[in-house]
């Protein structure tokens, strides 16, 4: 579980640089079963996104 000094450490690790985080590809939430192909490629190589949009 994570907590405030976690995530502060995380964010000091962002802002120097020590820390980054590798994206591979972005998809739409109504693209997920393609996301979820490409995953189980095995040849991702960073995080792979869904971003979805606010229902409110």
């Amino acid at each position: 579980m994570q907590n405030k000094d976690n995530m502060a450490f995380l964010m000091e690790l962002t802002k120097t640089g020590i820390l980054n985080a590798v994206i591979d590809r972005r998809y739409s939430l109504e693209q997920l079963p393609e996301a979820h192909e490409y995953v189980e490629t095995g040849r991702k190589k960073g995080n792979v996104i869904i971003k979805f949009d606010s229902m409110f």
